[in-house]
């Protein structure tokens, strides 16, 4: 065994299979299944792992990760070596230089959120992606997909509580498994379904152990009276969850140090992600408290808590007009609008190329264009000569919303592809594909090298592969109906969340985004006028516009919505490490 960190939750179960000792080490099994089953051996698996192996008779390596990647894994391979580790810090210091940058992946990484299930910054770093195992042998290297989504079959049930009580019993498996033996347990709690779903069941189990109950970190401010009653009603629903599991909140406050001391790492050793500002508060305050692992909701909306997306074209496509015209009805949509729209846009789903569907998108977000206006333009070969024209403040939208990369450096490298468009042909068919939404990944990855280093591992029960397989052999229809999306979760989760969490529509939470942008804003100010000073001396730099950057950063124009996002990316990447000790 060359590498290993793995969690196996049917670890019994294989060993009773494969007759082996039930006390023999994760290693030692896993090196029993790769000698009985070959490639197959990460099939047979159930937790969040990965690892290596090394066979001295094919001379090669057989790695494996985990079904979602919940267990991160990067390799760099330079033609004399293969070195393999959970993060690229440890590849570095291996190695003892910086590898070559992938610069494909860097201009991809400035013009949108982007993320890569093999790539990285460096062009000798490369991850396993999720659901893949790699042979690597002296003249070779190779991934192979192990587990597919869409190979998932539809299930039957005598009856709906049936499936009810089987979903909550998995999900309960799932949590259990991933409770800690040392340490304590940490919870996010949002006052969402998924995590306040989690946080209640997590006291439950701990509770029937008479164990400590789990740490509920919150990435909200503490409750303040200027609040609004829409901001009151997200503090309601996390104080209903608590109250629910008799645990207490801990609230953290965002600040523009908490911005800079994020931006202090280098983002492309460390990866950087949206969550990244409000979760170092909540693992410095885990810290304090003991946790070593947390369990996060993230990755219920792809699949166990799906919203129902495809369902309506699903229903279009396949004819069945009067169950789609009840919805409309329920929304107060024309019937027969409402059937064309969904036909008309599963059609285009099926057909037009993603360069067609982006062409819709941004004709519609950019030009204020209709739906159908922008259908036409791309079905008819006339106005396809003639493109919608922006006016003058459509097209200084635009300029605004380009991102900031550097003119030559634009010239001679094309970016890495972006994500492609979800296609809503069917609810099955959407959760395949955001189930492999490698941004999902990223944040995975991210919270992976940001938890270790306060000693903190990161675990997922939504993600579990048997609660993603239950929840991906669910029939479309039972994610949605007339009044509620998420109306499977919302059914299987009513008999354990307070009744204001469990059917909350809508997911804004201006009570902890409105003080992060504002931190936010503050710092990147502030980063602006140390640039216009003092200038970095980041090789990074050669990859940004920086004139333009900085020019921007300035306080009446950071604010501007459409450049608001670049920004971000830019200065994610471009970090502050160089600036903090001028």
């Amino acid at each position: 065994m060359v590498f290993c960190i793995a969690r196996i939750d049917n670890h019994g179960e294989l060993a009773r299979k494969f007759s082996l000792d039930p006390a023999m080490s994760v290693s030692d099994l896993i090196l029993h299944l790769h000698r009985s089953c070959g490639t197959d051996c990460a099939k047979q698996l159930l937790g969040d792992f990965a690892f290596a192996i090394w066979d001295p008779r094919k001379r090669q390596i057989y790695a494996a990760r985990d079904f979602m990647g919940c267990q991160p894994v990067y390799y760099w391979r330079d033609g004399r070596a293969m070195m393999i580790a959970d993060n690229i810090e440890k590849l570095i210091a291996l190695a003892g230089e910086y590898p070559a940058p992938d610069e494909a992946y860097i201009a991809a990484s400035l013009s949108s959120a982007f993320a890569h299930h093999e790539r990285t910054h460096f062009a000798d770093i490369k991850k396993i992606p999720p659901a893949h195992y790699l042979i690597a042998a002296e003249d070779s290297c190779e991934t192979y997909r192990y587990w597919r989504a869409e190979d998932i079959a539809e299930g039957k049930w005598s009856n709906h509580e049936d499936c009810l009580e089987e979903f909550r019993t998995l999900l309960k498996q799932a949590i259990r498994d991933r409770l800690p033996r040392d340490g304590r347990t940490g919870v996010h709690v949002s006052g969402g379904l998924d995590c306040s779903s989690l946080a209640i069941l997590a006291a439950g189990e701990l509770r029937s152990e008479n164990r400590k109950p789990p740490v509920a970190l919150t990435w909200y401010p503490p409750p303040h009276p200027d609040h609004t009653d829409y901001e009151r009603g997200e503090y309601d629903r996390i104080f209903s969850v608590c109250e629910k599991a008799n645990i207490a909140p801990v609230f953290t406050t965002q600040t523009a140090q908490n911005i800079r001391d994020v931006l202090r790492r280098d983002n492309r050793i460390r990866p950087i992600c949206n969550a990244s500002y409000n979760e170092r508060l909540v693992q410095k305050e885990a810290q304090k408290m003991g946790v070593s692992v947390i369990l996060s909701g993230f990755g219920g909306d792809e699949a166990a808590s799906f919203d129902g997306r495809g369902h309506f074209q699903q229903l279009a496509l396949t004819g069945r007009w009067m169950q789609l015209a009840k919805f409309a009805k329920a929304s107060g949509a024309n019937p027969l609008r409402f059937c064309v729209r969904h036909l008309v846009s599963g059609l285009n789903d099926l057909f037009l190329s993603d360069a067609d569907l982006k062409k819709m998108s941004d004709n519609i977000a950019w030009l204020d264009a209709t739906y159908w206006k922008a259908l036409l333009n791309i079905l008819n070969p006339f106005s396809r000569r003639r493109r919608l024209t922006p006016s003058r403040e459509q097209q200084k939208l635009i300029d605004e919303g380009l991102p900031y990369i550097d003119k030559m450096f634009e010239t001679r490298v094309q970016p890495l592809p972006a994500f492609p468009p979800i296609r809503r042909t069917s609810s099955k068919s959407v959760r395949c594909q955001l189930l492999q939404w490698s941004i999902n990944t990223a944040r995975i990855e991210s919270w992976a090298a940001d938890g270790a280093r306060f000693g903190i591992k990161y675990t997922y029960p939504l993600l579990d592969r048997r609660v993603v397989e239950f929840a991906l052999s669910l029939p479309g229809h039972m994610f949605i109906d007339e009044n509620h999306k998420r109306i499977f979760f919302r059914q299987a989760m009513a008999p354990v969340l307070p009744h204001n969490a469990c059917w909350e529509e809508t997911k804004a939470d201006p009570a902890r985004i409105d003080p992060l942008i504002k931190c936010m804003m503050e710092a990147y100010v502030a980063i602006g006028e140390q640039l216009a000073r003092q200038g970095t001396q980041s090789p990074k730099a050669a990859y940004i516009d920086m004139p333009r950057f900085i020019d921007d950063l300035e306080a009446d124009k950071i604010n501007n919505r459409t450049r608001k996002g670049k920004i971000i990316l830019a200065m994610e990447f471009l970090g502050i490490e160089d600036l903090e000790g001028q």
